[in-house]
């Protein structure tokens, strides 16, 4: 009986061997896991630190876009009114030379009139100067 109680508590000894070292076994696994998990938490919390940092350049490169574009659109608005201003002020400028041609044009009719009516003065002139010479 003592020897039947041994082997029985040999047996039960050796089942909870086997289930510690079972137990052990898993037991680094998970300790293994674990430490991975832990090196994977550290390299994503380095990547979230980079991109925090990737972030705020972009944003600051944001701001100088958006900073330049401003600034872009003030220049063209500042543009647009000199250019709008240049072409009122063409526009003008066709306008009146186009009323100096019509004046021009008005004048130098007056001017061949004019004429016409200083020759028909002087072959007046001339035709009274002739009829005074023959009328003695």
């Amino acid at each position: 009986m003592k020897a039947e109680l041994n082997r029985d508590h040999y047996a039960e000894t050796k089942a909870l061997q086997e289930q510690n070292d079972v137990l052990s076994s898993n037991n680094k696994e998970h300790h293994d896991d674990l430490l991975k998990c832990r090196d994977d938490i550290l390299h994503l919390q380095e990547q979230v630190k980079k991109l925090h940092l990737q972030n705020e350049g972009l944003l600051g490169e944001k701001s100088q876009l958006e900073d330049q574009i401003s600034s872009h659109k003030s220049l063209l608005e500042t543009q647009k009114s000199s250019l709008a201003a240049a072409e009122k002020s063409r526009d003008g400028a066709k306008r009146q030379r186009d009323d100096d041609i019509r004046n021009l044009h008005r004048l130098e009719l007056e001017n061949q009139r004019l004429r016409a009516i200083v020759v028909e003065i002087e072959e007046n002139n001339e035709i009274r100067k002739w009829n005074h010479h023959v009328e003695p």
